[in-house]
Parts: C-alpha cells; structure tokens; sequence
C-alpha cells in the first residue's frame, strides 16, 4: 500500500527530483556544519573551551575530541553504507551538546556580545537541525536517489 499525502491524495513514496534535490541540500547543509564545526574546534579551541560548562573534566580534551567526532561524522556522511549510522551518531552529538547552549543560555551576561537573539535561536533551531540530520541521512526509499545520495 502506498502512502498517500492526506490533504491531496499525492503519492508520497514515488521519488521525486525535487525531494531528491532537497535530500541532498540537506545532506551538504549537514556535512558542511559538522565538517566546519569540527575543524572550529581546532582552530578556535581556546573560545570553544570557554563555553564549556564547568562541570565538564579537562574542556581542552573534551573541545578536541568533539572536533574529532564532528568531522568523524561529516565524513561519515560521505560513504553511503555509513551515512545512516553517522546520521544518527551525530543527532546524538547534537543532542550531547545541548547543555552548552543550556549554559550559555544561563550565563547570558558572559555572551552580551552575541545577544539574546543568537542564544535562544540555537536553542530553538537545535530539534530543527536534528531533524534535518535524519531526514537526509534517512534510508532512501526504493527508487529514490539513483544519481548519486
């Protein structure tokens, strides 16, 4: 039975270059966040450290080895066998990440220079972000992607 689209009765599983088109978008979104955020993290370790939250053992460790997984997991997203399994690692991630924007947050007096505005934004885009990491590493429905995602 094919899934239909409620309102219009539209065939939702046959693909479509123009969710074709999207998927990938979504997929070079993500690999490029995570490609530049991890190379972020060696690059501007010292301001990355800065935000991490106090309770966390040796930040430097931490900042360095995040960097690793963030590009770990962009590059991850590059080899088709692996995109699901990086996909999921770094929803996680994100999800791992959430009490440094819980922290900035708190701490707001610290982040003047970026403004409320930035800090509650990261926080509302943090689920949209997640979702799409899993949208576009979801597996591809049969027929769909042919080119090359």
């Amino acid at each position: 039975m094919k899934a239909m689209a409620p309102a219009t009765g539209l065939d939702m599983t046959t693909p479509t270059p123009f969710r074709f088109t999207w998927r990938l978008a979504g997929l070079g979104f993500v690999f490029v966040w995570f490609l530049l955020g991890g190379v972020g993290h060696f690059v501007m370790t010292d301001l990355f450290v800065s935000v991490t939250p106090a309770y966390v053992p040796t930040p430097r460790e931490v900042v360095l080895t995040t960097g690793v997984c963030e590009i770990a997991g962009a590059l991850g997203l590059c080899y088709r066998p692996l995109r699901r399994s990086a996909g999921l690692a770094l929803i996680l991630f994100t999800l791992c990440v959430t009490p440094v924007h819980i922290e900035m947050l708190r701490h707001a007096d610290r982040y003047r220079s970026l403004g409320d505005g930035v800090l509650w934004g990261r926080m509302i885009l943090q689920p949209i972000f997640a979702f799409i990491v899993w949208w576009s590493t979801r597996p591809v429905l049969v027929g769909e992607g042919k080119a090359s995602a």
